[in-house]
């Protein structure tokens, strides 16, 4: 049944997602970008000395393989972590913001709904908590009547006069 309640899109606020994911990843890219250009030029160095040496080492290839797939593959979940986690951030940032206008609309019965696993359920919670507040403590706004009251017409009727 969890499934029912699934965001429809991985991008909810792009800009915003961008700034994050941004945010997230940049750092740890940047030093596995390091390690694999240190990785390269090193193991360049050792193939030239094996190849000088006329050293026979099968394995420094695989392992080569193994230590830039390493690379690739953490920069690549870095990236999707960042994306599943500001999907969890941005899209109930989205909520809430959408709840707060219709909220300042007047609309005062609308709970903040998240989803489960999301981040910022104790900020919805603690809305709901708020607008419940609000509802039993604000005074009803009694309808405005169009009709004028029967003591001001009588009032009228004799400055009329």
């Amino acid at each position: 049944m969890g499934h029912l309640n699934r965001r429809k899109s991985v991008i909810v606020d792009a800009s915003a997602q961008r700034r994050m994911i941004l945010g997230i990843s940049v750092l740890p890219l940047a030093v596995m970008l390091i390690a694999a250009i240190a990785m390269w030029f090193f193991g360049n160095r050792l193939f030239e000395e094996a190849k000088d040496s006329n050293a026979d080492l099968p394995s420094l290839g695989v392992l080569t393989m193994i230590q830039y797939l390493f690379v690739v593959t953490t920069g690549a979940l870095a990236v999707i972590q960042a994306v599943r986690y500001s999907n969890r951030v941005i899209g109930p940032a989205v909520r809430i913001k959408r709840s707060l206008q219709q909220i300042r609309a007047g609309d005062l019965e609308t709970p903040i709904k998240l989803r489960r696993g999301d981040a910022l359920t104790d900020v919805a919670d603690e809305l709901n908590r708020l607008m419940e507040h609000l509802r039993r403590n604000t005074p009803a706004k009694t309808p405005v009547s169009t009709e004028k009251p029967e003591a001001d017409s009588a009032l009228e009727v004799e400055h009329a006069q």
